[in-house]
């Protein structure tokens, strides 16, 4: 890949992004720091949040490469931004737990942190969305196709408030109390996530990506349609992967492992087991 950091913006965006993976970097050694001190309330790879710590690490390393050879690009941005949401997602379950750990009340601070947990733990999948969309060229497949973008945007607006709304506890660890949402309106929450105008929404969020892939493999050629077949290949493999992941953790740890393709319609999904 040709590096395209020509002009003085374009170096301050590389600085920017280098800023932003170390800070992820950073976040992923307090989060390992913190797992060793919460190690009393882990009791299986899900609730260690293993997937989360090595999807940081693979889409920061990404974002950060091609960030730095083309900064323009909104695909390593998009993967840096995956980067941070993971860490920040392990970085605030590890906090609370330590909280909690520590005799702090389930109703107290450790509220918070929770929260952050809590709701962003599929950031990752609706940011997934928009690389669907971008990939491989860092552009829409045409103009016509903003407005499929302002779907997903309104679509991930709209879970966020659901699962920021939602009444129900977080579950931070099968050893420890239910931590209370200090956020909760079952008033908005659930006309949010259960009327049939959002349903549609949502719908629309996971299939006009889709179909934006199959546009574009339709008028692509050479290159780019060989870079679509990979990515199509590693979507199918990573698909596959998330649905045996719900009976192997049944079968490993009597429980089914959270994921990014539920908990856009739930964001309200903690690390449960």
């Amino acid at each position: 890949m040709v590096s395209c950091v020509t002009t003085r913006g374009d170096r301050w965006a590389v600085r920017l992004a280098w800023t932003v993976a170390l800070g992820s970097l950073g976040l992923m050694a307090a989060s390992l720091v913190l797992l060793v001190l919460d190690w009393k309330a882990i009791d299986s790879p899900i609730t260690a949040q293993f997937s989360y710590f090595i999807g940081a690490a693979i889409t920061g390393v990404l974002g950060l490469l091609i960030t730095a050879r083309r900064p323009r690009n909104p695909i390593g941005w998009l993967l840096l931004a995956i980067a941070v949401s993971d860490t920040v997602y392990v970085f605030a379950d590890f906090v609370a737990i330590r909280g909690l750990l520590a005799g702090v009340s389930a109703s107290g601070w450790v509220e918070w942190p929770a929260t952050v947990f809590n709701n962003s733990a599929g950031l990752g999948f609706l940011l997934l969305l928009f690389i669907v969309l971008f990939f491989p060229t860092g552009r829409l497949p045409g103009s016509r196709w903003r407005v499929a973008a302002w779907v997903v945007v309104a679509g991930a607006a709209l879970s966020l408030i659901q699962g920021t709304t939602q009444p129900a506890p977080t579950q931070l660890s099968p050893r420890l109390p239910s931590v209370p949402n200090p956020l909760a309106v079952p008033a908005i929450a659930g006309p949010t996530g259960n009327s049939l105008p959002a349903v549609i929404l949502y719908v629309l969020m996971f299939a006009l990506p889709l179909v934006a892939v199959v546009v574009r493999f339709r008028r692509s050629r050479d290159v780019e349609r060989r870079q679509l077949r990979w990515f199509a290949s590693i979507a199918a493999v990573t698909l596959g992967l998330v649905l045996a992941s719900f009976p192997a953790g049944q079968a490993l740890w009597g429980t089914s492992p959270p994921s990014r393709w539920a908990c856009c319609f739930q964001l309200r999904l903690a690390s449960r087991s």
